[in-house]
C-alpha cells in the first residue's frame, strides 16, 4: 500500500534531488493491477501507462523548486522522473535478463546503476547521448535527450526502482556512443562558411516556421524533438546565441533558460559542423546566367534556388514532378519527441 503523498518517500527523494539542483517531475501515482502481456512488444501496456508524465509538458516542466515540488505531492503520491539530459547524464536501458546479458557482453563500465520492476537494470553515465530503442543491442535502449526515467524509490505494480550499485557516475565510453550514434554520419561544413550570414539567417528561420507551423510548439500528440530541431538550425550555419534567439521566437520567454541549455549541448556534442548545409552567398551562384523559362509559364523562382532552399532529394523531387509533392529533407526529418515512447 502507499503512502500518503506527505510522508511519501518519493516526495522525499524528489525535494533531495531538487536540493542536489536536479530537476524532477511527477508521472502517474502507481496503481496495482494484473498485468497483460503485449505480443508485439513483450510489455504491459498497463505498466507503461503509469510511467507516463502527470503534468501537461513532460520533462520540460521538470523543476528543483520545492514548494511545486510539495504542491504535486499533495496532489497524489506521484513517482518521479529525470529527463537525464538535464543532470549531464545518460542511461543505458536493459530490458530484463536478456539485456542485463548483452550489457556484460559489451563490457559495459561499472557505474551507479538502478534495478527496475521489469528486472533489468538502469546504468548511468556521465555525457549526452540522443534516445534510441534497440539501436546500442537489441535489448539496450538509451534514455538521454528528450527523453526521461523514473528515479528510484518510483514503483510501478507494486515493484520499486531501486539502487542497485551505489557507485559514482563515470563518463560515458566513446565507443559505447558511437555505437549508439552510428547511424549518424557527421558533415563537414563547406570551405569558407560565414557564421551568421544574412541569407543563411534567413532560410534557417523559414526552417523553424515550418517545423512549428506542423508540430506547433508542443505538437499534437508529441513533442517536437528541440535538440533536432536545434541541430538543424546550427547545420544552416547560425552561432549558438542567434539559434536561441531564433527559436525563442516560437517559444514564450520563460522557457529561455531550458533553450539555452538545449542549444549548448547541440553545439558541443552535435556531430555535425557548424554549417554543415550552409550555403554560399546566392551572388555567388550564377543564377542569373540560367535560361529564362519559356513565355507561356509563369514567371518562377528558378528550379536551381528551389532545389537549394528546399534540400529536395532525388526522389522527393521526382514525387514532386509526378504531383506527389513531398516534404524537403528538412520538413521530412522527424521533429517529434521521444517522451511518449521515452519511457524508463
Amino acid at each position: 500500500m502507499i503512502q500518503s503523498a506527505t510522508s511519501s518517500p518519493r516526495l522525499i527523494a524528489a525535494l533531495a534531488y531538487a536540493a542536489a539542483g536536479i530537476p524532477i517531475f511527477p508521472c502517474k501515482a502507481d496503481r496495482i493491477h494484473a498485468c497483460v502481456v503485449d505480443p508485439k512488444t513483450g510489455k504491459c501496456p498497463i505498466c507503461n501507462a503509469l510511467k507516463a508524465p502527470a503534468t501537461p509538458n513532460s520533462f520540460r516542466d521538470a523543476t528543483t523548486d520545492q514548494s511545486i515540488i510539495r504542491g504535486w505531492w499533495a496532489e497524489a503520491d506521484y513517482n518521479l522522473a529525470v529527463c537525464p539530459e538535464d543532470a549531464g547524464w545518460c542511461v543505458f536501458d536493459a530490458d530484463g535478463a536478456a539485456g542485463i546479458a548483452e550489457a556484460k557482453e559489451a563490457g559495459l563500465p561499472d557505474t551507479y546503476t538502478v534495478g527496475t520492476p521489469g528486472e533489468g537494470d538502469h546504468y548511468y553515465y556521465d555525457g549526452s547521448l540522443p534516445p534510441s530503442v534497440k539501436r546500442f543491442s537489441p535489448h539496450i535502449d538509451t534514455r538521454g535527450r528528450g527523453s526521461y526515467v523514473l528515479l528510484p524509490p518510483s514503483v510501478v505494480n507494486g515493484k520499486h526502482y531501486w539502487v542497485k550499485h551505489n557507485r559514482p557516475i563515470v563518463p560515458v565510453r566513446e565507443a559505447d556512443a558511437d555505437r549508439v550514434k552510428s547511424q549518424l554520419v557527421p558533415m563537414k561544413a563547406p570551405e569558407g562558411v560565414v557564421l551568421d550570414a544574412e541569407w543563411m539567417v534567413d532560410l534557417a528561420r523559414d526552417y523553424l516556421k515550418r517545423v512549428y507551423d506542423r508540430e506547433g510548439p508542443w505538437g499534437e500528440e508529441d513533442d517536437p524533438d528541440t535538440y533536432k530541431i536545434a541541430a538543424g538550425v546550427k547545420d544552416h550555419g547560425i552561432s549558438e546565441e542567434l539559434t536561441v534567439d531564433l527559436m525563442m521566437e516560437h517559444l514564450a520567454e520563460d522557457e529561455r533558460d531550458w533553450m539555452e541549455k538545449t542549444v549548448d549541448h547541440v553545439y558541443r556534442f552535435g556531430k555535425h559542423e557548424i554549417g554543415a548545409r550552409a550555403l554560399p552567398d546566392p551572388a555567388s551562384w550564377g543564377v542569373e546566367d540560367l535560361p529564362p523559362p519559356p513565355a507561356d509559364e509563369p514567371e518562377a523562382p528558378p528550379r536551381l534556388l528551389r532545389n537549394r532552399f528546399s534540400f529536395k532529394t532525388p526522389e522527393e523531387e521526382e514525387r514532386a514532378s509526378t504531383g506527389d509533392v513531398g516534404r524537403g529533407r528538412y520538413a521530412a526529418q522527424d521533429t517529434r519527441g521521444l517522451h511518449g515512447r521515452g519511457l524508463g
